[in-house]
Parts: structure tokens; C-alpha cells; sequence
């Protein structure tokens, strides 16, 4: 695929989804580098919508550094930037965190107890009915 007519708010990798997350700019949020905190004053997108009786919930990760306000010195989430976004709720982790796709977790839902793939398992998380 080949898009011709492409606009971004920032360079690709992590400023522009703290952009989407928090629907503001570079020049606002302050995320112009890969690891930078999102300030804990900003709301987002999963945080609106639990507001409004909705349940965001995550298939993946958002690579979010927590804002170090907000958590105690020597916290284990200061010295890494893949967390999780304030608000979602993680159905299915990361599975390149543990070091292969292969090894995808999806949570309340063990490996073992799923008939087909992962998606079939976070399906029946989901309140959906299998494929």
C-alpha cells in the first residue's frame, strides 16, 4: 500500500500516538521523544470513555511512560516505557514483551483453555460468541 497524500502530527514512533491519546500537540503534551511521560493532568482517549460508562479495553500496548509524579521514587514502572495507558483495560498482553508472538497471553483465558487462537480465546472474553 502507498499513501500518497500522507500528514502526521509528529515523527512516527511515539509522539504521535501520545497525539491521538490525548488529542493534543507535540507542543502541549511535550512527548517528542520515545519514553517521554504523558503528564498524569492530561486526560485521554480510554480515560473520556470510561468516564462516559464505557470499558476501553487493550489488545496489545500503548507504550506509555508513567509520569513520575505520580508513583513512588525507585517504582519498577520509571525505568521503562512500555506501559499501559491510564483508563484501558489489557485483554491481551504483549506478547513481544516475553519474547515471541507465539507466547500471547490473554488474560482470565490460559493458553490451554482456548480452542482455536488467541483472537478466538479474546473473543470469548469479550462476551462474544467463537467463531
Amino acid at each position: 500500500m502507498l499513501f500518497t497524500n500522507h500528514w502526521a502530527n509528529a515523527a512516527p514512533c511515539g509522539p504521535p500516538p501520545a497525539c491521538l491519546y490525548t488529542g493534543t500537540y507535540q507542543h502541549r503534551n511535550r512527548s517528542i521523544l520515545n519514553g517521554t511521560p504523558l503528564d498524569s493532568r492530561f486526560t485521554n482517549v480510554a480515560l473520556l470513555a470510561r468516564e462516559m460508562g464505557d470499558d476501553p479495553v487493550l489488545f496489545g500496548y500503548t507504550d506509555t511512560s508513567v509520569d513520575p509524579r505520580t508513583v513512588p521514587p525507585g517504582d519498577s514502572r520509571l525505568f521503562t516505557y512500555e506501559g499501559i495507558l491510564p483508563g484501558f483495560r489489557v485483554v491481551m498482553e504483549d506478547s513481544w514483551e516475553y519474547g515471541s508472538p507465539v507466547e500471547a497471553n490473554v488474560r482470565g483465558c490460559p493458553r490451554t483453555a482456548c480452542e482455536g487462537s488467541d483472537t478466538d480465546c479474546s473473543q470469548d472474553q469479550s462476551g462474544m460468541n467463537r467463531v
